[in-house]
This record gives C-alpha cells, structure tokens and sequence, in this order.
C-alpha cells in the first residue's frame, strides 16, 4: 500500500461511518415504531406467536444489530485515530497540518490552501514532502 493509500482509506473510513450512522439512526426509529404498537386487546391471526412477544423479538434483533454496528464504529474511528497519530509523528508542521487539513478533515485542495494561506501549488508541494517523510506502520 502507497503512502497515499494510506490516506485515503481515511475518506473511504468516513463514508463507511456515516453509512453506519445512518443505518444506526434507521434502526432506532424502527424500533420507536415498533416499540409503540400495543396488540393487548386485540386477536391475532398468526398462532405461531403471541404478539408482544414477537415485537420483542424483533426489539431484541434490532438492538443486536444496533450493537454490532456500534461496534463496527468504534473500528473505524481507531482506524482514523492511528492516520492521525501517523499525521501527527511528522517534525514538519506546515506537512502535518497539510495531512490532517486533507485527509483528516477531508477539506478539498482550494480549501486545504485557503486554511494554510497558501497558494494550491505551494501546497501540493508540501503534500508531497510530506508524502516522502510520513512512517505508515506495518501491519
């Protein structure tokens, strides 16, 4: 994997954790739905459960799948926390703050240069540098 592959697996990383959040948020409001509807007093023509008791089920499902999606955040914020902590590690500010402003922050190039006061040349020049000098850590 390049340096810059690196990265860019943090926009990728970004993507994936406001996927999940959506899907989180998706979740939640279903389980509202379904945690409102009451089935006491009323028959039901399925035997093979008695109503609230397959609303629980379903509750306990979605708050698995909620669980297991958390889960899958907190990975995925360790993973942007060690690009930081790599960002972070170079001597170079004006590289650093480069990285973080791109990478991290996910700023396009014009407004990667308007943060640092310089022109999108002189920036992509020290993009460069600080391609050269980053350590990516061996897995």
């Amino acid at each position: 994997m390049t340096t810059q592959e690196y990265l860019a697996q943090v926009r990728r990383t970004d993507a994936q954790i406001a996927a999940k959040e959506a899907r989180i948020e998706e979740l939640r409001a279903y389980a509202r739905r379904i945690g409102s509807m009451h089935f006491e007093n009323t028959k039901v023509r399925s035997s093979k459960c008695a109503s609230n008791l397959c609303l629980d089920s379903i509750l306990d499902k979605i708050d698995a799948t909620v669980k297991q999606e958390e889960e899958a955040l907190a990975v995925l914020g360790k993973q942007i926390g060690q690009v930081s902590a790599v960002i972070a590690e170079l001597t170079d500010y004006d590289e650093s703050l480069c990285l973080s402003l791109r990478y991290i922050k996910l700023l396009p190039w014009r407004a990667v240069a308007d943060a640092m006061g310089l022109s999108q040349r002189q920036v992509a020049r020290i993009h460069l540098r600080a391609l050269e000098h980053i350590k990516i850590p061996t897995e």
